[in-house]
């Protein structure tokens, strides 16, 4: 008899790591194995049958952004809860986006459904309230995060901890990546504006500044910019095409692209930190949320010691994390060069960066992973 899968993954980087362990996942279990739910084209591509494309629908950041997608969210729901008591899944398989999936997996244990939760927010770590209402909403707890998985043994929570399964997806990534990419009589540099509309016009036109300041600084400078897919590069071009003087490439298929030649890198706080730390490059992160949604976490005295995961994963400030208006030309352009140059900065950021990735856990993890859920089904 077949056995189903319901996955909810609502971002990119969910649906990335959703596709490496469902293909792990089909080499485990030898009998038939149906999967469906919410994902994006990554996950599609490995067989799954999208009940939502979770990436057009469902990529936005903050509750400012969402109020007018309020209702088709509404909506969609209803739908996924339908197609989930429909499907009658052997497992509900939920990834990161905690705002979906607390709220789901609540729905999913109360009917009864084995529900497993890779990825949960690491900042909710900060709380043993917030850890609790995490296990409340699922069965078994995915961490990815070593420090985490210490806080989860203070408070006896249960808890599955088989290391980051990032270390294995950029080794695939780089080690198939094309080396032509990019000028090789050039100094790369890298700028990530994210894999949101809304990120990429709010960070464009001062990464374009930023481009400039920098060639005004130094000679033989190239710049690679990755999208996220077809439609964010035509909006990538449409701000790069403004002014002929900047050279750059476009690169789409991840950020691996981007990083295997490149000095230093830009980019928007998110999984692409860790890519770049996996990979070696060093960075400044930079995050620039609507006012409304920045006024409103002011206003209920929401804080964090850091936002950027390379931060979080080593518990210290090792990268430049750049908030709201501290998001300009003048100090980009001074961050950047810091880790263009042979600077104190940019070897102690690539002896940081180094131990990143120690703590993120050995290769392999996908299919430790996997091997977890086959296991659990």
């Amino acid at each position: 008899m077949s056995k189903k899968i319901f996955i909810m993954a609502g971002e990119p980087s969910g649906d990335l790591q959703g596709s490496f362990v469902i293909r792990e996942l089909k080499k485990i279990i030898d009998e038939d194995i149906i999967i469906s739910g919410m994902a994006g084209d990554l996950c599609k591509e490995q067989g799954v049958e999208l009940v939502c494309n979770s990436m057009s629908s469902m990529s936005f950041v903050g509750p400012w952004h969402a109020l007018g997608k309020i209702p088709f969210l509404i909506k969609c729901w209803y739908t996924i809860k339908r197609k989930l008591f429909e499907f009658q899944p052997d497992l509900v398989f939920m990834i990161d986006s905690p705002a979906w999936n607390m709220r789901m997996g609540r729905v999913t244990k109360k009917a009864g459904f084995k529900t497993v939760y890779f990825f949960p927010p690491s900042a909710w770590c900060k709380a043993e309230k917030r850890l609790k209402s995490i296990v409340s909403a699922c069965d078994y707890v995915i961490p990815v995060f070593s420090s985490n998985v210490e806080t989860y043994k203070q408070f006896n929570l249960p808890h599955y901890y088989f290391g980051h399964p990032i270390v294995d997806i950029v080794k695939e990534k780089l080690d198939s990546c094309e080396d032509n990419i990019t000028p090789k009589d050039k100094t790369v540099i890298a700028f990530l504006p994210g894999s949101r509309k809304q990120e990429i016009d709010s960070l464009m036109n001062i990464f374009i500044k930023t481009m400039k300041m920098l060639m005004e600084k130094r000679e033989n400078l190239f710049f690679v910019i990755p999208a996220s897919c077809d439609t964010n590069k035509l909006l990538i071009e449409s701000y790069l095409k403004k002014d002929d003087n900047i050279p750059y490439k476009i690169v789409t298929g991840g950020s691996y692209k981007a990083f295997k030649n490149a000095r230093a890198t830009v980019t928007a706080s998110g999984t692409a930190t860790l890519e770049a730390a996996i990979a070696g490059v060093p960075m400044t992160v930079v995050y620039r949320l609507a006012w409304p949604d920045y006024c409103l976490g002011k206003l209920l005295g929401i804080k964090v010691d850091f936002f950027a995961a390379p931060n979080l994963v080593v518990q210290r400030k090792i990268v430049p994390e750049l908030l709201q208006n501290e998001v300009n030309p003048e100090r980009l352009t001074a961050e950047t060069l810091k880790l263009v140059d042979d600077t104190p900065e940019r070897k102690q950021m690539l002896s940081d960066l180094n131990e990143v990735k120690n703590n993120l856990g050995e290769l392999g993890a996908v299919k430790r992973i996997a091997k977890f859920i086959s296991e659990v089904i």
